[in-house]
């Protein structure tokens, strides 16, 4: 996709090393600031997540990737999930992404910690919803 199609301007080049220590290019597209980089230690699954652009998944080993912000930008519709500190784009802080996380115990469910809170993925971050912690007491 183009930059003029709603494409990503930005090609950033990662030289990775993989579990198993064969080394890797993995070109990620997006804004040039990547905030985190997960290998899920399945195959060749690697989460991505920018700031201020959202997240990816790729199952390829970075040769090809999946946008997961559709919904993410969906939620930020909400008043309280609204947030433009950098630009005047209202979804801003849903696609902030400051961490993410995959347990090996539950590989097809991403978590990500964004400006706006932390969310649990379903559908291998194809859909997202506000988590909800239980504190465990004594």
């Amino acid at each position: 996709m183009s930059k003029e199609e709603g494409g990503f301007e930005h090609v950033q080049r990662l030289r990775v090393r993989s579990a198993d220590s064969r080394e890797r290019w993995v070109e990620l597209l997006g804004h040039p600031r990547l905030a985190v980089l997960h290998f899920d230690g399945t195959a060749d699954v690697i989460w991505a997540g920018m700031e201020v652009n959202g997240a990816m998944r790729s199952d390829d080993g970075g040769e090809s990737w999946t946008d997961l912000n559709d919904n993410l930008a969906a939620l930020s519709r909400q008043p309280h999930l609204e947030s433009a500190l950098l630009t005047k784009d209202k979804a801003e802080g849903m696609l902030d992404v400051h961490a993410i996380c995959v347990s090996p115990a539950a590989p097809e469910t991403p978590f990500l910690a964004l400006r706006m809170g932390l969310f649990r993925g379903e559908d291998r971050g194809m859909h997202w919803s506000a988590a909800i912690l239980i504190a465990n007491r004594p």
